[in-house]
């Protein structure tokens, strides 16, 4: 079985935050005015110390025009099979 981190995806997702946000041009605090958060959040997600919440997931796919899985994709773990159940230890 793989050895994978939930860190590395938290790392990837930070960063699809960050570029999808810096390649429309927006600032932190105008990304944050327009997702309707505190900018001290948005940046708490973008730096990985925070997970963004469905609600924050869904508005920043919309404010990037990107589709939810887009933000989300970097979340699942690598090696993990869709549909396929882990035996419960």
């Amino acid at each position: 079985m793989p050895t994978t981190t939930l860190q590395s995806a938290s790392t990837k997702t930070r960063t699809v935050l960050r570029l999808l946000r810096e390649a429309r041009g927006l600032s932190l605090r105008e990304a944050a005015r327009r997702a309707d958060v505190d900018p001290s959040h948005l940046w708490r997600v973008e730096a990985g110390q925070h997970a963004p919440s469905l609600r924050l997931a869904v508005r920043l796919a919309a404010l990037y025009g990107v589709a939810l899985d887009d933000l989300v994709a970097p979340y699942v773990i690598e090696g993990a099979k869709p549909g396929r159940k882990e035996a419960a230890s």
